[in-house]
């Protein structure tokens, strides 16, 4: 059974919206501190903001600052007050000051010596670096394209100079464990991890693989992986942790573009306990809570900009109740 997502009513907005066109909006987070939400645009690399209770963001980091040229996922380090943004086809991930926006560094995963030709997802980047998870400093990232994982540690940032250069960690490739990259050159077929998300005490990275609906879960300590077993979950773009053992995978190629999973204690299984969908809202990539609100991104990736369907404008971030998914936290 499918689920609809209505956008919330009694007085709070339906959307966020952002200024600008041809922006491909991938990734939405939180800053727990100040309230207020973040956004990024794949194809110039905007970074949007807008303050708590604004409805309309303004631009953070304008296109192009510091070589940032595509932007994908996006996280808040809270304690550092760092945010750090994927570069997608341009194999880079950037640190900004959280507060500020002052340039802080780029780094490099070396797989690109010269700029792409389009920030278009395709068959000949060698890289996607497309989602990031911070854990105690640090930040991961997932490459759709190039079968590792990447770190990008506090240290790194603390001894980089300010619109300098560093490098991108490959710091687990994945050669010899149970994730197996897949291309057949086509979007999505050619994605492969994608979403990640790190569990409360910081022991686990979980993923997902786009191309088969895979989760894995990464032990931080030991770097061990293993395939968390379960069934029903079509795909991914997106994780979101809804709880310490919930998770939301959002996938815009899909119908119902949600997917709702409950893990196992030792996140090592999963089951399937509703799919959703938010009508209105074209090719959803990432998701993110903000109260007793569900806030989605409305990328344009695969309708527009894969599918060739016209743009509509404004740019948003659709908002929907979060009670819909069920009581978050607890039994349904």
């Amino acid at each position: 059974m499918t689920d609809t997502i209505a956008p919330v009513s009694c007085g709070l907005p339906e959307a966020l919206t952002m200024p600008g066109s041809g922006l491909f909006i991938e990734g939405v987070i939180l800053d727990g501190r100040t309230g207020a939400v973040f956004a990024s645009s794949m194809d110039g690399g905007t970074i949007f903001r807008a303050p708590q209770g604004r409805s309309l963001f303004e631009v953070f980091q304008p296109a192009g600052a510091n070589g940032c040229t595509s932007a994908t996922g996006l996280r808040i380090d809270p304690e550092n007050r760092r945010l750090i943004v994927c570069g997608g086809v341009t194999g880079l991930a950037f640190a900004y000051d959280a507060d500020t926006g002052a340039p802080l560094g780029r780094y490099s995963n070396g797989l690109t010596t010269e700029p792409p030709k389009t920030m278009k997802p395709n068959a000949d980047a060698p890289t996607f670096v497309n989602d990031v998870a911070i854990i105690a400093g640090d930040a991961y990232f997932t490459d759709s394209y190039d079968a590792a994982l990447y770190r990008l540690t506090k240290a790194s940032v603390d001894a980089t100079v300010p619109y300098g250069e560093g490098v991108l960690e490959r710091w687990l490739p994945f050669e010899g464990t149970v994730i197996a990259y897949r291309s057949d050159d086509t979007i999505p077929g050619r994605f492969n991890l994608n979403g990640i998300e790190a569990a409360p005490d910081g022991r686990y990275l979980v993923v997902v693989q786009t191309n088969t609906g895979k989760l894995f879960r990464i032990d931080v300590a030991s770097r061990a992986v293993i395939e968390i077993v379960g069934e029903g979950n079509p795909g991914g773009d997106g994780l979101l942790l809804l709880s310490e053992f919930e998770l939301l995978s959002v996938d815009m190629t899909k119908q119902p573009t949600l997917t709702r999973l409950r893990l196992a204690d030792d996140y090592g299984s999963y089951e399937v306990v509703g799919r959703f969908d938010a009508p209105g809202n074209v090719s959803p990539t990432s998701a993110q809570v903000v109260g007793d609100r569900l806030l989605l991104t409305e990328s344009q990736i695969w309708d527009v900009l894969i599918g060739g369907e016209p743009e509509h404008l404004p740019y948003r971030i659709t908002v929907h109740p979060l009670a819909v998914l069920g009581r978050v936290g607890g039994s349904d």
